[in-house]
């Protein structure tokens, strides 16, 4: 039986390349945000969050139906300034101090 390597995975389900007009609400956000955009595609997408000094915080994967998923951060990150990656797609989001 062949064995399929995560990257093989990856290329098979996500749907990275088909995301445009990427939308995060709330914004700013107490670490719990849906993301919308658009894709003609159902699939899975990779989601990557970075600080502002460029270190990833967080990484991964969401099912969508071709036009948003929800992100629930956990552990919740640090408040501040983080840029959001799903696809080629970047925003930047404020995430605040509970209360």
């Amino acid at each position: 039986r062949p064995q399929i390597m995560e990257s093989e995975l990856e290329d098979f389900f996500l749907i990275n390349d088909s995301i445009s007009n990427v939308r995060l609400y709330p914004n700013p956000s107490l670490g719990s945000f849906r993301i919308e955009f658009d894709s003609p595609k159902i699939g899975i997408s990779k989601i990557i969050i970075y600080n502002l000094s460029g270190d990833c915080c967080y990484t991964s994967y969401g099912y969508s139906d071709g036009t948003h998923f929800n992100v629930k951060l956990q552990p919740q990150l640090s408040p501040g300034f983080y840029i959001v990656k799903v696809g080629n797609q970047t925003k930047k989001i404020v995430i605040l101090q509970p209360k």
